[in-house]
C-alpha cells in the first residue's frame, strides 16, 4: 500500500506539471517597471534528502516560487522522467535520457516527500526584486513546451545543476563560494560512494561502470551536481555586486520536513560484495589446488568465468559510446574483457586436452596490468580486483597443471 501511495503521488505531480497552463503562473515575463511587485515574491532552494530507490539515493533539488500577494506557491522541478520512455534503460546507459522540467503546487510536492519519509530543507534566497524578475523570466522561458525537455547527465547537467544555474545566472554580480582545503578535493567516485555505502551492491555496480575519469579530483563547482553539496555551498556563499557590495546568498534556512526514512543500516551480512568476493577467491584457490592434486582440468569452471567476464565486457565496451564522460575510458574492461568470449572455445578445447592455449598469456597480461593500475592509479570495484586475482590464480595454476598432466601422459606412454 505504501509503494502504491508513492507512485500515485508521483503520477499526480507529473500530471500537474504537464497540464498546468503556462499562463496560470505569475512568473511570466516582467518588465523592470514591474520589479516593485516582486516584493511579495519569495524564491528559495529546496533540498530533499535521499530516498531508497536507486534513482533517489543522491537526494533532489528544486526551486520554490511563492507569491504572498496572490497566494501562488509552486515548486519548479527539473527531475521528472518516465520509465515508459521508449528504450529507457539503453538510453540511460548511453547518456541519452531526456528529463522534463515541471511545475506543481507546493502542497503536492510536499505530500510526495512526506509519503516517502524524505526530509526537505528550504534556503530562502537573499535576492533583489530585479533578480527575482530575472529568475521568473528564466523559469517561464524554460516552462514553454518546446523548452521543458533537456538531455540529462548525472554529473554535469541534472536537476540540481539546472536549479543552481537558473538562480546564479540571474544574480547581478558574482556568487563566491568558500574555497576550503583544495588538498582534499574528492573525486566523483568518492562523492558517489558517500551516498551508496549503505547499499553495497548498488555501490559495487556503479563502481564497475565508472571509469578512470571518475577518479580525477573535482573543482568546487563540479561537486554541486549533488543536492547536499549545493546546499552546503549556498549556506556559505556570498554575492559580490558589480559595485563591490557584499551580501549573503541565503538569508535564512528552515527544515520544512524531517526525514523519517533514515532507518537504513549498512548491509554487512555474509553476502556483502566484499565477503562474496573473498569467498569466490577461496573457491578458486580450492579448485586450483584440487586440480594440482588430482592432475585434472576443471575446464567447466573456467568456461563459466570466461563467459561471465566476456559478457560483462560487452557491456563495458558499449559504454565507450556513452555520452557520460566518466564511463567512456574504463580500465576494468581488462578484466571484464569481451575478448574472453572469443578465446572461450579454443581455450577450453586446449584445457580438455591438458594443453595451455596462447590466449591465456593475453588474459594474464591484462590481469597484471589492471592490478597495477588498481593499486597505483584508480579505485575500482571489489569484483574487478577479485576477478583479476582469480584469473591469475586459475591461468598461472592452469599452466602448471597442464604441464603436470602432459608429463603424466608422457610417463604413462
Amino acid at each position: 500500500m505504501k509503494r502504491f501511495t508513492h507512485k500515485y503521488i508521483a503520477i499526480l505531480l507529473t500530471l500537474f506539471s504537464l497540464l498546468m497552463p503556462h499562463s496560470s503562473l505569475a512568473i511570466e515575463s516582467q518588465t523592470l517597471q514591474d520589479d516593485a511587485r516582486m516584493d511579495s515574491v519569495h524564491i528559495s532552494l529546496l533540498t530533499c534528502s535521499p530516498g531508497k530507490e536507486v534513482w533517489s539515493l543522491f537526494g533532489h533539488t528544486a526551486i520554490r516560487y511563492q507569491d504572498l500577494a496572490t497566494g501562488e506557491d509552486y515548486v519548479v522541478n527539473y527531475g521528472l522522467f518516465s520509465f515508459n520512455q521508449e528504450y529507457f534503460i539503453p538510453r540511460f546507459v548511453f547518456g541519452k535520457t531526456d528529463y522534463l522540467m515541471g511545475i506543481a503546487p507546493f502542497d503536492v510536492f510536499m505530500a510526495e516527500y512526506t509519503a516517502e519519509g524524505r526530509g526537505v530543507v528550504q534556503q530562502n534566497l537573499n535576492l533583489t526584486d530585479e533578480e527575482k524578475t530575472a529568475i521568473a523570466n528564466a523559469i517561464g522561458e524554460n516552462y514553454k513546451p518546446e523548452n521543458r525537455t533537456y538531455r540529462y547527465n548525472f554529473f554535469y547537467d541534472n536537476c540540481t545543476t539546472r536549479a543552481r544555474d537558473i538562480i546564479t545566472d540571474a544574480i547581478r554580480g558574482k556568487v563566491v563560494y568558500p574555497t576550503g582545503d583544495r588538498k582534499n578535493d574528492p573525486t566523483y567516485r568518492q562523492m558517489v560512494e558517500r551516498h551508496t555505502q549503505v547499499y553495497p551492491w548498488e555501490e559495487e555496480g556503479i563502481n564497475i561502470l565508472l571509469g578512470a575519469n571518475a577518479d580525477k579530483e573535482t573543482p568546487l563547482w563540479t561537486r554541486q551536481f549533488l543536492p547536499d553539496s549545493l546546499r552546503k555551498d549556498f549556506d556559505d556563499a556570498k554575492i559580490i555586486t558589480w559595485n563591490g557590495q557584499e551580501r549573503k546568498l541565503v538569508s535564512s534556512k528552515e527544515v520544512l520536513l524531517d526525514a523519517t526514512n533514515d532507518d537504513v543500516v549498512e548491509e554487512k551480512g555474509i553476502f556483502s560484495p566484499l565477503n562474496v568476493c573473498v569467498m569466490f577467491f577461496l573457491i578458486v584457490c580450492g579448485i586450483t589446488m584440487t586440480e594440482k592434486k588430482y592432475r585434472k582440468s576443471f575446464w567447466l569452471f573456467d568456461a563459466f568465468v570466461l563467459f561471465f567476464t566476456g559478457l560483462a565486457g560487452l557491456a563495458l565496451l558499449a559504454m565507450v559510446f556513452s555520452e557520460h564522460p566518466t564511463v567512456s575510458f574504463n580500465p576494468q574492461i581488462l578484466i571484464f574483457n569481451p575478448l574472453n568470449l572469443v578465446f572461450l572455445i579454443p581455450l577450453i578445447k586446449s584445457h580438455r586436452k591438458g594443453k595451455y592455449h596462447w590466449s591465456e598469456y593475453i588474459i594474464v597480461m591484462c590481469a597484471v596490468v589492471y592490478l597495477i593500475s588498481e593499486i597505483f592509479f584508480i579505485d575500482g570495484a571489489y569484483a574487478s580486483f577479485t576477478l583479476a586475482s582469480c584469473l591469475l590464480v586459475r591461468l598461472v595454476g592452469g599452466n602448471v597443471n597442464c604441464r603436470r598432466i602432459k608429463n603424466k601422459v608422457t610417463t604413462n606412454n
